[in-house]
């Protein structure tokens, strides 16, 4: 499944929430609820950098083209920097409070070697590289770790609710 068309039925901070009936509502850069300033800023600076370098340059036959693939289609010397930018990215995702447990490391250093791995390949990998996005997936593991952390905090109570307050 393309990480452009995945549907995320997330709570954000917008004020529509998709209803039960719903089968699923597309929100673009949405942050979870609850989500702490320092975690916020994280996720947002993830998603500006993973836009650009997956998809911020042009539209090319209806695909968007970012930095990470037109650099990738220098042989090997591009799919190396390609490479060093996406872990720059995975840099950044680390900074979240309390780390990134080892599982998420894992499964974003995956998506990095398979981008690393499908580039190598001329022309076809050039191609596929566009594809592939791993920024994108990455950016969308590392909202869904974030979610989960709210919920789990949610559930253990660690977080202040936000009812009005009752006198």
């Amino acid at each position: 499944m393309a990480v452009g068309n995945i549907l995320r039925i997330l709570p954000t901070n917008r004020d529509k929430t998709p209803s039960p009936g719903d089968k699923a509502m597309k929100i673009k850069n949405s942050v979870p609820q609850r989500l702490s300033d320092h975690d916020t800023k994280v996720l947002n600076k993830v998603q500006r950098r993973a836009y650009q370098l997956d998809k911020g340059l042009f539209n090319c036959c209806g695909m968007r083209v970012g930095w990470s693939s037109v650099i990738a289609i220098i042989p090997v010397i591009g799919d190396v920097l390609d490479a060093f930018m996406a872990l720059m990215v995975l840099l950044a995702c680390r900074e979240v409070q309390g780390g990134l447990p080892r599982g998420v490391q894992a499964k974003m250093v995956f998506n990095i070697i398979m981008d690393f791995g499908i580039g190598l390949v001329p022309l076809i990998g050039d191609i596929a590289d566009v594809l592939f996005r791993a920024n994108t997936r990455n950016t969308v593991i590392l909202k869904d770790f974030l979610y989960e952390k709210v919920k789990r905090e949610a559930r253990s109570g660690l977080t202040p609710s936000f009812e009005p307050f009752k006198v």
